[in-house]
């Protein structure tokens, strides 16, 4: 597939997987996913995977206001997510930490988000919104423990720019 190079010079490049389309980004070009198949997977990242460690990911997005949207995950489901009128960290299990996505959609906003290594709670788990940290709270389902592995498929992006 084609490649999506690592601007940020640690030359993590990413292989388009599907046929995400390039786009006007709020950098240079953006990678527009479909919705259904289109990501970008990045393979060998290093991580923090030692218990109590944490990982921080960052990126610009536009997203299209469509639940059920996935940004960023991990390879086993340790993601962020619209979903259910929220945005957050999603486990896996029926849960989100996370904030009201009120002011998101349609506009570009640069997310970085601090995940937890063990079961993430509002008081471990970070979100800032354009350099705003936010107030994280329990919006969905009760949060089971996971730690990040190195196989990280990044900007899933279902239904954003990124």
């Amino acid at each position: 597939g084609t490649t999506a190079a690592d601007s940020s010079g640690n030359a993590h490049d990413g292989t388009f997987v599907g046929a995400p389309a390039w786009v006007a980004g709020q950098v240079g070009g953006a990678a527009s996913f479909d919705g259904t198949d289109d990501s970008i997977v990045a393979e060998s990242v290093a991580v923090n995977t030692a218990a109590g460690g944490f990982n921080t990911v960052a990126f610009w997005m536009k997203w299209n206001g469509t639940d059920t949207q996935m940004p960023f995950g991990w390879g086993n489901k340790y993601d962020l997510c619209f979903y259910s009128g929220w945005f957050g960290v999603n486990t896996g299990q029926g849960d989100i930490l996370g904030i009201s996505p009120a002011g998101m959609s349609g506009n570009w906003v640069h997310v970085a988000a601090v995940f937890p290594n063990g079961v993430p709670s509002p008081s471990n788990t970070q979100i800032y919104i354009n350099g705003v940290a936010q107030t994280v709270t329990v919006r969905l389902g009760t949060a089971t423990s996971k730690t990040a592995t190195s196989n990280i498929p990044i900007l899933i992006g279902t239904g954003v720019s990124a």
